[in-house]
């Protein structure tokens, strides 16, 4: 992937964000995170591939913990929807919340929360099979300490896009689901979710270096069991580097 990319951007006058999808590939794969910070330096902020790469912005800010920079970007992008590469579709306002959450700032971030969970519960009225929208309500259930109901979205929205539906959007939403557990204290379920991504090709979604970079993985580091799986996923595919954030 990485050589294809390298060769994709090659090949256009305008590489900027051949280039951005390149270090995001690389911190998938190795947790190196200069190839997608030089390229997102290269953007323009005023640019339409800076709009258009928003999402890898915050992506960035928020894997080297720049939480207060990752809470503007969301901030900026309004009533947008972003997608990531498995096309889930993401929600600024709630990206937003998780920002100041995790830079300890609860006050700022619970109107975020309140706010992505009252649009999500009217859209899901009109589309109760979105898995993304239960996605979306599960992670504000989860940030306003609402663990049983956050626990029901996040299984909801794993039966309405199951693996074995979707071998890309399936995955995502699964780690997802894990997240939103993982944040809630729901440990046992968010690791068997880990072990099982862990066993199958999805590095878009799952990776050891991810799981030691991505912030979301955070409430899991004090259990052994998911150090003991970070460890069987080096030994197995090999580790390709050390995590820089």
């Amino acid at each position: 992937a990485d050589q294809a990319l390298v060769r994709s951007a090659s090949l256009t006058a305008e590489p900027a964000l051949t280039l951005i999808r390149r270090g995001e590939n690389q911190a998938f794969w190795n947790g190196d995170l200069a190839p997608m910070r030089n390229a997102v330096a290269a953007l323009k902020p005023d640019s339409g591939a800076y709009k258009a790469m928003g999402y890898n912005v915050y992506e960035l800010a928020w894997w080297q913990r720049d939480f207060a920079s990752a809470a503007r970007t969301a901030e900026a992008a309004g009533e947008q929807r972003w997608y990531d590469s498995t096309n889930l579709v993401l929600q600024p306002v709630l990206l937003a919340a998780q920002a100041y959450a995790a830079a300890g700032d609860s006050v700022t971030a619970k109107p975020f929360y309140l706010k992505i969970k009252e649009n999500m519960q009217t859209a899901a009225q009109a589309r109760p099979d979105d898995s993304d929208l239960h996605l979306a309500l599960g992670f504000a259930n989860a940030g306003l300490g609402l663990r049983d109901e956050a626990i029901a979205e996040a299984r909801k929205a794993m039966s309405l896009m199951p693996v074995s539906r979707d071998a890309v959007s399936g995955p995502a939403v699964q780690s997802a689901a894990a997240k939103i557990f993982a944040s809630v204290g729901a440990n046992d379920e968010a690791i068997d979710l880990v072990r099982q991504l862990l066993q199958i090709p999805c590095g878009r979604v799952m990776s050891s270096a991810l799981l030691k970079l991505d912030p979301a993985w955070d409430p899991l580091r004090k259990d052994a069991r998911f150090e003991k799986l970070l460890a069987g996923s080096d030994a197995k595919f090999g580790a390709e580097g050390s995590t820089k954030p």
